[in-house]
C-alpha cells in the first residue's frame, strides 16, 4: 500500500469490471493512469496526505528518485472522457509518436486514420502496429555487471507521416526538451490521453514529473 491514501482504497470506489472502477460519491469518468489518484473525500484506512486539497478536483501522484510527487490532475466536472497515460517518445521510422502502451480498446484496428487535438488544433494520425527492437537492462547473475539485452516487440503507435516532428513541437511548448533529453539515447515522456470516441483524441501534458523543465 502506498504511504498516501488512493481511489481504489476508498470506500467510494466501487469496481464495475477487472479493468474499470467509479467513484459512489463524485460524478466523473475514473482515468486510467501510471499514477494514484485520490480526492479530498477520501474514506479508509490510508494516510493523510501532505498538503490541503480543493474539493472539487481529483489529484494524482507517483514515486520518483524515492520522493512522492503530488499534482491536481483536473476538476471533476471536466473528467467526462476516459483519460489514458501514455507516452510521447521518438521512433526511427515514422518520427514523434504517441505510444498508449495499454488500454487498446479505446482504438481502432492498425492502419485507421484517427484525429487528435493539439493545443486545440485537429491534426490527422494514424495507428500503427509495427515490430521493433526493444532494448532493456538487467544486472548480471555472477558480478552485478549492467547486461544489454534485446528482443523483437510489436507495439501499437499513433504517429503523424505528414509532420513526424509535430509531437516533438508540442512538447517544446511545454518543456525545455533540449535539455530535458540531453541525457538519454531514446527520448520519451509522459502524457494525457483523452478518449472523446474511438478514433478522437485530445492530448494533454503530464508535468508531474517534469517541473524543473517547465516553460
Amino acid at each position: 500500500m502506498p504511504p498516501y491514501s488512493e481511489c481504489e482504497t476508498c470506500i467510494f470506489y466501487q469496481r464495475m469490471n477487472e479493468r474499470d472502477g467509479r467513484c459512489a460519491k463524485h460524478s466523473f469518468v475514473m482515468p486510467h493512469l501510471d499514477w494514484q489518484t485520490v480526492c479530498s473525500s477520501y474514506m479508509g484506512e490510508g494516510m493523510s496526505h501532505p498538503e490541503p486539497m480543493d474539493s472539487r478536483t481529483l489529484y494524482y501522484f507517483g514515486l520518483n528518485a524515492d520522493f512522492y510527487h503530488f499534482a491536481p490532475l483536473a476538476p471533476f466536472a471536466h473528467l467526462r472522457a476516459p483519460l489514458l497515460s501514455v507516452n510521447v517518445r521518438r521512433d526511427h521510422e515514422l518520427g514523434w509518436i504517441i505510444y498508449p502502451r495499454k488500454h487498446l480498446r479505446y482504438f481502432p484496428s492498425p492502419d485507421s486514420e484517427i484525429s487528435v487535438v493539439l493545443n486545440d488544433q485537429a491534426f490527422c494520425f494514424y495507428t500503427y502496429s509495427l515490430q521493433r527492437t526493444v532494448a532493456y537492462e538487467i544486472l548480471g547473475s555472477e558480478d552485478g555487471t549492467p547486461e544489454t539485452l534485446q528482443h523483437v516487440q510489436t507495439l501499437f503507435m499513433l504517429g503523424c507521416p505528414q509532420r513526424p516532428d509535430l509531437l516533438y513541437e508540442w512538447t517544446s511548448l511545454y518543456y525545455d526538451t533540449e535539455r530535458l533529453f540531453a541525457r538519454t539515447l531514446a527520448p520519451s515522456l509522459m502524457a494525457f490521453l483523452e478518449v472523446v470516441s474511438i478514433g478522437q483524441y485530445i492530448l494533454h501534458p503530464d508535468s508531474l514529473l517534469y517541473g524543473d523543465y517547465l516553460r
